[in-house]
């Protein structure tokens, strides 16, 4: 037992000693290494892995955070298939870039300016990363127009609703319908207000006899209006069955 005891307080000594994160450190450089060299050969799967390793041998590396995050961003562009194989989600991504930003904000405007994550650009998170805040009243309306809005999942048929906020002040609703042998989509065109953060719909066409709603955004970032299919928020349920 005290040899037991004595080889335990060995480890613990060891892993105090200041050599021991520079080596783990340089670790998850040397993974990050590997990683980026397949990246620059287009070969993006095995970069991913790479970066994960390095991310797991030092999640406060920033640099193997940011690529493990570009690489996902890559891997989401070739569709939905790579989505769901390499668990390039939009949360995922933005998990990673928040870590990054975190342990460097020198990251931010590097972002900004990169290909590799345009696809999670239309986000709530992303433009809270850049400043923007749903509670503050001035950002509400940039944060409408900038976000991709999805309603709640209907399963395998994606979400139940989906609205696109223009900077002109029109909007398109679009509802899902997969009650019959058809999953139909039906368009409405519209307009918007904005007053604080008081969000006032007027459909083109009415929507079971109403054609104005009044609903708003929500501090967490969602968007709540009472007669439409919500809350509506920045996910777009990907593979869900």
């Amino acid at each position: 037992m005290k040899t037991t005891i004595g080889a335990f307080a060995l480890v613990i000594a060891l892993l105090l000693m200041p050599g021991i994160d520079t080596a783990f450190a340089q670790s998850a450089r040397d993974l990050n290494t590997r990683g980026y060299r397949l990246y620059l050969k287009g070969e993006f799967p095995g970069a991913l892995d790479y970066f994960r390793r390095a991310a797991a041998a030092d999640p406060d590396y920033s640099l193997g955070r940011y690529n493990l995050a570009c690489t996902l961003g890559v891997l989401r562009k070739q569709g939905p298939e790579a989505v769901c194989r390499y668990d390039a989600y939009k949360s995922e991504i933005l998990d990673h870039l928040d870590a990054a930003l975190r342990l460097d904000p020198g990251t931010r405007e590097k972002m900004q300016l990169d290909p590799d994550l345009d696809s999670i650009r239309d986000t709530v998170r992303y433009l809270r990363l850049l400043g923007y805040s749903p509670a503050d009243r001035q950002d509400v309306t940039a944060i409408l127009i900038a976000v991709s809005w999805f309603g709640p999942a209907s399963g395998a048929f994606g979400p139940a609703a989906t609205v696109d906020f223009r900077e002109d002040g029109t909007l398109m609703l679009t509802l899902l319908d997969a009650t019959g042998d058809e999953v139909k989509h039906t368009g409405f065109e519209g307009t918007y207000t904005v007053s604080s953060n008081r969000i006032t719909i007027i459909l083109g066409r009415p929507i079971d006899g109403v054609n104005r709603f009044e609903g708003a955004m929500l501090p967490g970032g969602s968007v709540d209006v009472p007669g439409l299919p919500g809350p509506f928020n920045d996910d777009p349920h990907e593979c869900e069955a």
